[in-house]
């Protein structure tokens, strides 16, 4: 079957009547048809929590996955994000389809472009996470679009400096004087890679 052009997620910040920021959602790319399922039959939502503040902001329990006062929902995250990125089910072409002349089948693909934004410290709660993002770096039917964290008072993230130093990963630096360019650059490659 044919390879989709994009794939993946996006992070949002969830904010409350007031405008204080509560947390922060996955959403699907693209976002799923209303009452389209994937091949395990099981109906995909559009989008769902990835962390949220406890009640009056306080830290959340030792026991629960958290940075800072935000507690991650690991399996609402992986539920959504996990497939989003992975190997698309159903891809690969069966044995003796004509296109394929009868040859073995090729393997099963990713979307040509894959979106993982962000690998950050909420996301590597997940180790399936983690394994789909060095699996979809080493993929060469997909170009992988995604968004690290930089670095705050001198505090690295093991995982986000290996990903950050891969050699085949191209890291751009935003800031508002170079977001414009830098925007462009960046579709024009993955432009390149679509075709």
């Amino acid at each position: 079957s044919k390879q989709p052009l994009v794939r993946g997620f996006i992070t949002e910040e969830c904010r409350d009547a007031n405008g204080e920021r509560i947390g922060f959602d996955v959403v699907l790319i693209p976002a799923p048809p209303i009452g389209s399922d994937d091949a395990t039959g099981v109906v995909q939502a559009s989008r769902g929590p990835l962390a949220r503040c406890n009640a009056g902001g306080k830290a959340p329990p030792k026991s629960t996955p958290s940075v800072g006062k935000y507690a991650v929902d690991v399996h609402a995250f992986e539920a959504l994000a996990v497939p989003s990125i992975s190997v698309i089910p159903g891809t690969a072409a069966p044995p003796g389809d004509h296109a394929n002349n009868g040859a073995t089948p090729p393997e099963a693909k990713r979307a040509r472009i894959t979106v993982i934004d962000e690998v950050g410290k909420m996301e590597m709660f997940s180790p399936p996470f983690m394994a789909q993002v060095w699996d979809a770096l080493a993929d060469p039917s997909t170009t992988v679009l995604g968004t690290i964290p930089t670095p705050r008072y001198g505090r690295v993230v093991d995982d986000v400096e290996r990903v950050r130093n891969d050699p085949t990963v191209a890291v751009v630096h935003l800031k508002k004087d170079n977001r414009d360019a830098a925007a462009k650059a960046v579709a024009g490659g993955l432009v390149r890679a679509a075709a």
